[in-house]
Parts: structure tokens; sequence; C-alpha cells
């Protein structure tokens, strides 16, 4: 049996009657993935419809999932989300291109306030952030804002 990070992966997003974009994810088995949020998600119940893209692995379906969640702000994921909404000012990188331009992405969160998603392997592992947003975020949830 082929290993699930090499088989094909695909990217599904749904929409409801308004063709709001209510959540995007992904799957190797989509009709399976989707009896899971059927039982789960209370959005299901809304969706009208739902496209499909297929990519040759989970790494490239991963980054393309992790980009769509930043750019088209589903209504219903959770990644990258804080208090109900997504930063819309969101780039996500791989690890190993941060690498390379660490000192611009701090200049950038500090300067113009971007956050920039940290992908490894097409999965978005951390977020660098502008610090006064993450002390607001901190005091938001009850914790100390200092470092």
């Amino acid at each position: 049996m082929t290993d699930l990070a090499e088989r094909p992966t695909a990217l599904y997003r749904f929409f409801d009657a308004d063709d709001r974009l209510l959540y995007a994810g992904i799957a190797v088995n989509p009709p399976a993935r989707w009896q899971g949020h059927k039982g789960e998600k209370d959005w299901w119940y809304t969706a009208t419809r739902a496209t499909l893209t297929w990519y040759d692995n989970r790494a490239d379906a991963e980054k393309a999932e992790a980009e769509a969640i930043a750019t088209e702000r589903p209504l219903h994921n959770r990644k990258l989300r804080h208090y109900g909404r997504v930063e819309s000012n969101v780039e996500v990188m791989s690890a190993e291109e941060v690498r390379k331009v660490l000192g611009q992405r701090l200049s950038k969160a500090r300067d113009e306030g971007m956050h920039t998603a940290v992908a490894r392997h097409g999965v978005v592992k951390a977020v660098i952030v502008p610090i006064d947003w993450y002390q607001r975020v901190r005091q938001l949830d009850g914790d100390r804002a200092d470092l």
C-alpha cells in the first residue's frame, strides 16, 4: 500500500447558498472525510455545494490548504484563526524560505503588521506575528502579556 503522504490528496471547499466559503480541508478520500464532518460540524447542514482540487501528494495539498485558509477566510476553519476572524495580512511560507529571510519577516511583522505562517512539509507549524498583536491576544486570553 502507498504511504499516505505520497497519495493524491484533494483540497475541498464547502460553500453555503450565498456562496460563502464555509470550510476548506484536505483528504485522500473526501467522501469518507465528509462523513466525519456530517456528524461533528454544525456548518455541515448549511453547505449547498463543494469543490475539489486534486494534488499529487499530501504536502502539496497541505500547502494549498494553508494558503486557502489564510487568503480565502473560510467561516469555520480554526487554523490561523483567532476569535472568529482570520488575519487578512497573513503570508504562508515554507520554513526553508523563512530561514533565508527571517530578518525581513521580523521587520515586516514590526513595521507592517504582517503575519507570516511558517509551514513545514506543507503544514503550518508556527506564525511570526507583531509583538503588540501577541500581547493583545494574551491579554484577551487572560494571560500575562509581558515576556
